[in-house]
């Protein structure tokens, strides 16, 4: 017998989800599009910020926090027009982020340790900006997004679906490590292919939060086998999200997400190093298409120079 975990949840919890169904109501507004000069430098700004947490052992959901603040003010502000005020703003942004991202621990909320100081990225950024460029800009950027700076992002929205899930109300040792083992795998596809949306800008910045959590949801879903998660299952499972969200499979906007990220998800493959060696197993397992990486995007030029972190923790440098 299948029971679904919705009627174990409490109702702090359903109250948690519609305040972040809301604030992403608000702040959700995204609609001018980036020249493909723009995008080459997000792209490259978004995989250095993922080496940068790695690096300092952060958590991964600041990156995302990060681009959000970026985007947003991106699609605000009139700024100059030049690589370095790009990375200005992408580093600021970051940091921000650091500052301020809080971690689900087995249900409670931890700071993150903030352990970047503007120093670190002033040190990186070799003489394109002082400390008090940062601070200026952190100052901009705060005001300009109106000092609205706890946005819903797609891995808080993944989180708490999970908590939705069904379970079998079974007493079976062997079934329920098995369940939990499935449910670890789901979780983990589902989470890279969200860290994955936020190079995308159309998936990171356009498309709702909610839409693109529930959109990796169901692409790794259709990776699992039946045998494994049954059809009564899913199914239960999207009905608890579609009453608790209004979300649907069968939208249009979904299905765009969806599309998006399956065609997304095996050329970004190639280009994040730092999270391939770590989930290469765990995404061959659930069955998607991988290519080897070999190469870099196309939409990825060459000739930017961004930041990245070196061996030294106390040193990064452009390169």
């Amino acid at each position: 017998m299948i029971s679904p975990r919705v009627e174990k949840a409490d109702g702090l919890m359903k109250e948690q989800m519609l305040g972040m169904l809301f604030r992403e109501s608000k702040l959700h507004k995204i609609a001018t599009s980036l020249s493909k000069t723009h995008l080459d430098w997000r792209f490259k700004m978004c995989q250095w910020a993922y080496k940068v947490i790695d690096h300092f052992d952060l958590g991964r959901s600041c990156a995302s926090l990060g681009m959000n603040f970026f985007d947003r003010y991106l699609e605000i502000s009139r700024f100059d027009d030049d690589k370095e005020n790009f990375q200005l703003i992408a580093a600021t942004a970051l940091y921000m982020a650091i500052k301020i991202q809080d971690e689900m621990k087995d249900g409670n909320l931890v700071k993150t340790p903030q352990k970047l100081y503007i120093s670190f990225f002033v040190h990186a950024s070799r003489g394109l900006f002082s400390d008090q460029d940062m601070i200026r800009m952190e100052k901009h950027i705060l005001c300009t997004l109106n000092w609205r700076v706890n946005p819903s992002i797609p891995s808080q929205f993944s989180e708490f679906f999970f908590h939705f899930f069904p379970s079998h109300d079974c007493k079976d040792a062997n079934d329920d490590q098995q369940e939990n083992e499935t449910m670890g795998l789901l979780c983990d596809v589902s989470l890279y292919l969200i860290e994955i949306s936020t190079y995308d800008h159309i998936l990171s910045a356009k498309m709702r939060p909610s839409v693109v959590a529930y959109s990796t949801l169901l692409v790794s879903l259709d990776s699992i086998d039946e045998a494994v998660i049954t059809r009564e299952s899913r199914s239960l499972f999207l009905k608890q999200l579609h009453l608790l969200t209004g979300l649907s499979p069968q939208s249009k906007e979904v299905m765009d997400a969806s599309s998006r990220i399956e065609s997304f998800f095996s050329q970004v493959f190639e280009v994040d190093e730092s999270r391939q060696n770590c989930m290469s197993s765990i995404v061959k397992a659930a069955g998607f298409p991988v290519k080897e990486p070999s190469t870099v995007i196309a939409s990825c030029a060459s000739e930017n120079q961004m930041m990245t972190v070196s061996p030294s923790p106390k040193r990064m440098k452009i390169i």
